[in-house]
């Protein structure tokens, strides 16, 4: 990856003609510079929201296209599922009849009721008769061999009223779980038969689907994704260029799909990941203005500009050695001066010090 380039500003500013032949001497001279580092990199989206199924099943309906613009909860597309519909079905029918059993009309409830009022009647009659006898027993009008026989009917019904109560509360209890555990059945059905419609979490755009009506889609499979957010120029820096990227560092940015046009932006976020594969990290920068086009994924160079000087004193690179040392013509004396580097792009460089603006350049 170059890691200089000359920014694209710059060629607007500067009137190019035809080359001439090179030069083997020229002077100094002041100019604007700017130290760039090139990037390349692609046109994304800031957010972006990968379209998943939760359960399985054919794709039956697909509700948008790309490129619809969606907000959330916005339905996508939607799974068949006939385990699913006929679960769905079966578990009302199971709460329908949950319902009836626990309800005020039920059947089972009404009887165990009549039971226990029934019950509750006759523990009543035999207290009362119970103690009648006792009154008889005292005025000796009945034998006490009567009396335990009223006593121990007495007692009989009173167990028995109790048990036909507790059944009572029992049935109740049973039919009332019975029905909690149908209502949960149902809207446990119920949800997996809505986890077939797929709605959109993010609000944004459409951007590619993956799949088309009749095709099975398996559980946690994607379907497409969903763009959203600003537009921003995702790029890729060299890991030797890093350390000179900071945040809100003017870049220029040059489309494929607009030639010979350059968008300005900024920096906005630096992520510390390296990747292995481009040898590179992931910089992101936003467009200080609305783009023409806003399609995803659109080709992209960039330069972004670590430093800008202004009127400076430049000499052309190719004067320049490797070891920052300059052929000069000073006072009709040629001399090797040592320079000291400022900004610079590919084809110039600022000599911070070292060099005279009468000084005559020659090559190395």
């Amino acid at each position: 990856m170059n890691r200089l380039k000359t920014a694209a500003y710059l060629v607007i500013l500067l009137a190019f003609g035809c080359r001439p032949a090179e030069k083997t001497s020229e002077k100094p001279i002041r100019r604007d510079l700017a130290e760039v580092v090139y990037a390349s990199g692609n046109v994304y989206t800031e957010t972006e929201y990968r379209i998943f199924s939760n359960v399985q099943g054919y794709l039956t309906e697909l509700m948008v296209e790309e490129g619809d613009s969606v907000s959330v909860g916005t339905q996508l597309a939607k799974l068949s599922g006939p385990n699913r519909e006929s679960e769905t079905i079966f578990s009302a029918e199971a709460l329908s009849i949950a319902k009836r059993n626990a309800g005020v009309n039920s059947p089972a409830l009404k009887q165990a009721e009549e039971r226990a009022e029934a019950a509750r009647l006759r523990k009543e009659n035999d207290a009362a008769t119970l103690e009648r006898y006792r009154g008889l027993y005292k005025e000796g009008a009945v034998s006490k061999a009567e009396l335990e026989r009223i006593q121990l009917q007495a007692e009989t019904s009173a167990r028995e009223a109790d048990a036909q109560q507790a059944q009572l509360e029992v049935l109740k209890n049973t039919t009332q779980l019975e029905l909690n555990s149908a209502i949960n059945r149902f809207t446990q059905n119920q949800n997996l038969l809505n986890d077939g419609i797929i709605t959109a979490a993010i609000e944004g755009k459409v951007i590619e689907l993956y799949k088309k009506i009749g095709d099975y889609i398996h559980q946690n499979e994607a379907i497409g994704f969903v763009g959203g957010g600003k537009i921003i120029a995702r790029l890729n820096v060299d890991e030797a260029d890093l350390n000179r990227i900071k945040n809100d560092q003017k870049v220029y940015i040059q489309l494929d799909a607009l030639p010979g046009k350059t968008i300005e932006g900024k920096i906005r976020k630096i992520y510390p990941k390296l990747s292995k594969a481009e040898q590179s990290f992931r910089v992101d920068a936003e467009f200080t203005a609305p783009l023409e086009t806003s399609v995803y994924g659109l080709n992209l160079e960039a330069n972004i500009v670590i430093r800008e000087s202004k009127n400076v004193l430049c000499i052309a690179r190719k004067f320049v050695s490797n070891s920052d040392s300059v052929n000069v013509r000073r006072e009709g004396e040629i001399q090797k001066v040592k320079i000291s580097r400022g900004a610079e792009d590919l084809s110039w460089v600022e000599a911070v010090t070292g060099i005279l603006e009468t000084d005559e350049l020659l090559m190395p």
